[in-house]
């Protein structure tokens, strides 16, 4: 059985004098229950008087469901090892984080935070930021989301994917990137094809602000042509080595039908691994989306497993067009231009989200 949360315990103790906070208590708790993002134990750096310097514990506190600072040492005689520094909330901006900080003269200011390579900034209206290193967060992470995958916009706040991206979540969560910024929304589960592996979402999100147009279409203008180029974008490994950024991938339609010559898919050349599931094939121009990529070749060799990932099936985009119709959900405006390929390219960057489940 596990223990009761270490730092639960402390704060709680602290109110009564009956304890303190310190690295190695911290450093334990953050090696026995894992960290996550934002998790972990800071110090202040580039503060212009020595005086403010501060080490601080943050947690989440999972009785008040927020994230909870407690100073470790401080050099100003109004904070007291086990204060409570700030408290903050999660926004849908990732590594973002709203909530207060206390002052020195005891009263609580509204601020901002924010979380980015270890470096930690707390910044309000009133006054200039503060920046804290983090210099511990555990021996390991915490897993928040168990699956994932990729999924595109077809309507105005619907995303496609596939079906066995979602199907055993609880719940589900989409990040979204506008710029530089990515924005978490929660969604849920609107229609589903288990057969085909298509599935449709919905952002249930007050924060999110619906598309206004896409740049292309679901389906064919006309058939496809066997050796035809088609592109992909999605987020392969993107919770593991490969990172958040999203990843462009080329190829040709290698065949016109999938497995065991099935008319409901076809073959390409595009470069797939575990998270692609979900990315949309589009064709040369980006005008039309002719599939949703959903596998690549794996089989056994002896007792080796050996994956083909330049083998890749994608779900017929006309499937999912029965789908939209069949659950209501109608399309969106198409409005194309023609540009050069890094344009097309960067006009559906935002178009195409990451889709991870709990």
């Amino acid at each position: 059985m596990k223990k009761a949360p270490i730092l639960l315990l402390l704060t709680l103790a602290s109110q009564i004098g009956m304890t303190q906070v310190t690295q190695e208590s911290c450093k334990h708790y953050f090696d026995y229950w894992g960290s996550d993002e934002l998790t972990g134990i800071y110090s202040s750096i580039d503060i212009p008087n020595p005086n403010t310097w501060f080490e601080l514990c943050v947690y989440f506190d999972q009785l008040a469901n927020r994230y909870r600072a407690l100073v470790i040492k401080s050099r100003l005689k109004d904070f007291k090892n086990c204060d409570t520094f700030f408290v903050a909330e999660k926004t849908n901006r990732l590594g973002s984080y709203k909530g207060w900080k206390k002052e020195p003269n005891q009263s609580n200011q509204l601020v901002d935070f924010e979380i980015k390579n270890e470096i930690l900034t707390i910044s309000s209206a009133n006054t200039g930021p503060l920046f804290f290193r983090r210099k511990y967060k555990g021996v390991r992470s915490v897993a928040s989301f168990t699956s994932y995958g990729t999924g595109f916009f077809i309507n105005e706040d619907h995303v496609a994917t596939n079906f066995h991206v979602i199907k055993d979540a609880s719940s589900i969560v989409i990040d979204q990137k506008l710029g530089n910024d990515i924005f978490q929304y929660r969604a849920e589960l609107i229609a589903k094809d288990s057969i085909h592996d298509v599935a449709i979402i919905k952002i249930m999100d007050s924060a999110f602000v619906p598309v206004k147009e896409l740049p292309y279409s679901i389906g064919y203008d006309k058939n496809p042509q066997l050796s035809e180029k088609v592109w992909s974008l999605g987020y392969p490994q993107a919770l593991n080595f490969a990172g958040r950024s999203i990843k462009f991938g080329n190829g040709n339609i290698s065949c016109l039908l999938g497995l065991e010559d099935s008319p409901n898919c076809f073959q390409t050349s595009i470069n797939a691994l575990p998270g692609s599931s979900g990315s949309p094939v589009f064709n040369e121009s980006g005008s039309n989306v002719y599939g949703i990529m959903s596998s690549y070749l794996v089989w056994m060799q002896g007792i080796t497993r050996v994956e083909q990932t330049d083998f890749t099936y994608a779900v017929n985009a006309e499937i999912l067009k029965s789908l939209m119709s069949r659950a209501g959900v109608k399309p969106l405006e198409v409005k194309r231009t023609q540009k050069s390929q890094t344009d097309i390219v960067k006009k559906r960057e935002s178009l195409v989200v990451l889709v991870k489940i709990k």
